[in-house]
C-alpha cells in the first residue's frame, strides 16, 4: 500500500515535470517561430 502511493506521488511529479517541460518546448519554439516571422 505504502509502496502504491510512493509510486503514484512519483508518477505525478515526473507527470508534471515532464509537462512543465514540454510547454516551455513548446513556449520556445512559439517564441522563436514568432521571431523569423513564421507565425503571427
Amino acid at each position: 500500500m505504502n509502496y502504491n502511493k510512493y509510486v503514484k506521488s512519483l508518477y505525478k511529479n515526473t507527470n508534471r515535470r515532464l509537462t512543465i517541460l514540454f510547454q516551455s518546448v513548446i513556449l520556445s519554439t512559439n517564441k522563436t517561430l514568432t521571431d523569423r516571422g513564421c507565425v503571427d
